[in-house]
């Protein structure tokens, strides 16, 4: 309630610049989220400078993305640019199981598809999917072997962050 009294106030004189501090930190999700709705509305007639350890509000309501390490820049540009820059180059394959994903490891093995596991989900290099996405698919329809999940490793905010600050 006071994150919303604080923005109408601020808002009251139409401001050049917005300054906010870890916005939504304190909100509920249907709080959070009107205040992001809200934020995106103003940011075209008002300069938004927030910070935020939320790093998908950030991704969200950004244009621009500077990220601090220890006091320090570590990084800045346009959202979209340091996606690109740091563009993921694999796809993520997960199963139901751990013996379908220990199944899948051993069938891919003889099948010289190349991964490397990371928790519950197993990281195929793109140049693989490419070149072999075909044997992937074939492998798991002789096997009968179902996916939860079969998708690009898209980039991130938080991905992008714990690259630079590593």
């Amino acid at each position: 309630m006071r994150q919303r009294l604080g923005l109408a106030q601020a808002l009251l004189s139409k401001p050049e610049i917005l300054i906010c501090d870890e916005p939504t930190s304190a909100l509920d999700p249907l709080g959070r989220k009107a205040f992001l709705d809200l934020l995106l509305a103003i940011k075209q007639e008002t300069t938004v400078l927030f910070s935020s350890h939320i790093l998908s509000d950030v991704e969200q309501i950004s244009d621009y993305v500077a990220i601090l390490h220890q006091g320090k820049i570590k990084l800045f540009g346009e959202m979209e640019e340091l996606k690109t820059q740091f563009r993921q180059e694999d796809y993520l394959l997960q199963f139901a199981s751990s013996q379908e994903t220990e199944h899948f490891c051993q069938l891919a093995k003889g099948a010289a598809i190349n991964w490397t596991r990371e928790k519950h989900q197993l990281i195929i290099p793109e140049n693989q999917t490419f070149q072999q996405g075909q044997k992937v698919l074939q492998l798991m329809a002789e096997n009968e072997l179902v996916p939860l999940l079969f998708q690009k490793n898209e980039s991130s905010l938080e991905k992008i962050y714990l690259e630079v600050v590593k």
